[in-house]
């Protein structure tokens, strides 16, 4: 029965050797029906089975008073709409002082929700929305929807900053973001919206962004969504786009409890990047978001839509599709398997589960503890490299392995291990370990390519 199957497969792999990833799977949960990459856009997070990944069911606390239950988060009354202090919104008149009066008002309101119109407010120096350690604000962004309410960066005193900075509780609704460049690698160099808590303490700064866009942004180095300063920095987003951007979101400390939900993301360098270097970036769920990255005029060579490096404890990533364009001379399957798309290094008990990822994947670094890899699909012919991890399982996951440069899956200079049910085809459909291994074993799956098990124990398996 088996040399039936295979005979199938390698009649069917030519469409699928040299695979572009022209085409997404089709997948209504990202609202892509037609299989035609970027027509999904960001749809309402599902009311159940997504939240308890976040420690729990029903609703989800975000900080202090900013709860999500269901679909929404909603910004809370008093308003302050940025109009009634002046601001006029034409696309050139700087409307800083008075939207940043409507700031004001509703930080000694005590909180609050401040509006903007319809239409584009240029500002020319950072909106810092802070609280102070003894008493945070609350205050929200409301603007009235993707491409409505525009708030534009414009001048030099923005080079390095951001063109709004939380430092208290806060929601993002329906805004729109840019730095004055739709092209996004012109303009002047800055972040879109920051959470940055430059002091310690009490308490969780939560920032929440929903319903958002970011275009631009794509200097080097520049991020859309920025969580760092020091520790108790939270930002969670939720069904926001982003265009044009160096990093859609870059996270550098803390962000414990994140939700990444539901996002859009192209002609970027970096779709998502975690790096936990200075402190550790803890529980974050990234789930549900269509990422492809690569741009051409943003001049960089190498782009990863998710890159997880230096410590990212008990996070989950699931449902997403991750893909990168190949761009220059730029080969993310080459035999160098540090080039793939997808890369998590020196991270804990982190798990990727239902994913479609193209480009490859990699985990490497000093360790990895604790990877669980299951239920992906790899549709083209980078292989997945895995190196000095402890503790992992590799299962029910599905390859095509087109490319002659290695199996689909590699594993090097690890233990305690398990690769088990796992379908890869194509030329080069195989297992293979290698270095420093013990302790492993890999069972039960069907390959077509060439496979290495020794010194794993070997049971069930079907192939070459």
């Amino acid at each position: 029965m088996f040399k039936y199957v295979i005979a199938f497969l390698l009649l069917v792999s030519p469409a699928f050797a040299q695979s572009d990833s022209g085409l997404i799977p089709n997948n209504t949960v990202l609202g892509n029906t037609s299989g035609v990459r970027g027509s999904a856009r960001p749809i309402p997070m599902p009311s159940s089975g997504v939240t308890s990944l976040g420690g729990g069911t029903g609703a989800l606390t975000l900080g202090q008073g900013l709860t999500r239950s269901g679909q929404q988060i909603s910004s809370t009354a008093p308003y302050f709409n940025v109009t009634e202090y002046g601001a006029v919104c034409d696309g050139t008149t700087n409307d800083y002082a008075a939207i940043n009066a409507a700031v004001v008002a509703a930080q000694a309101a005590g909180g609050g929700t401040v509006v903007f119109p319809a239409r584009v407010c240029v500002i020319n120096q950072i909106l810092a929305i802070s609280g102070a350690p003894s008493g945070y604000t609350k205050i929200s962004l409301q603007g009235q929807g993707q491409y409505g309410s525009w708030l534009v960066g414009k001048g030099a005193s923005f080079t390095g900053a951001c063109v709004v900075q939380f430092g208290g509780q806060g929601l993002v609704d329906g805004m729109s973001f840019n730095n004055g460049s739709q092209a996004g690698v012109s303009g002047a160099s800055m972040h879109g919206v920051c959470n940055n808590r430059p002091y310690g303490g009490g308490g969780i700064d939560h920032l929440v962004i929903q319903n958002s866009l970011f275009v631009g942004f794509g200097l080097s180095g520049n991020a859309c969504i920025y969580n760092t300063g020091a520790q108790q920095a939270t930002t969670s987003v939720f069904n926001s786009t982003f265009n044009g951007c160096w990093h859609g979101i870059k996270v550098d400390t803390w962000n414990v409890g994140a939700n990444i939900v539901g996002n859009h993301m192209f002609n970027i360098v970096n779709g998502i990047l975690i790096n936990g270097s200075a402190n550790a970036v803890e529980g974050v769920n990234i789930l549900y978001n269509e990422i492809l990255s690569g741009n051409a005029r943003s001049g960089a060579t190498n782009f990863r839509p998710l890159d997880i490096v230096n410590a990212c404890y008990d996070c989950h990533v699931a449902f997403n599709v991750f893909d990168a364009e190949p761009i220059g001379a730029f080969n993310y399957c080459a035999s160098n398997a540090l080039n793939r798309a997808v890369r998590i290094q020196n991270s804990a008990t982190t798990s990727f589960v239902t994913n479609w990822m193209a480009k490859g994947f990699l985990a490497n670094g000093s360790y990895n503890i604790g990877l669980r890899l299951t239920g992906n699909t790899f549709p083209d012919g980078c292989y997945a490299f895995i190196q000095n991890s402890t503790g992992f399982i590799a299962s029910s996951n599905w390859a095509f392995a087109g490319s002659s440069d290695g199996q689909w899956l590699a594993i090097v200079d690890s233990q305690n291990f398990a690769v088990v049910g796992n379908v890869a085809y194509g030329p080069w459909g195989g297992i293979a370990v290698g270095g420093t291994v013990s302790n492993c074993t890999i069972g039960n799956n069907v390959v077509s390519g060439t496979s290495a098990y020794s010194p794993c124990t070997s049971t069930g398996n079907v192939g070459p």
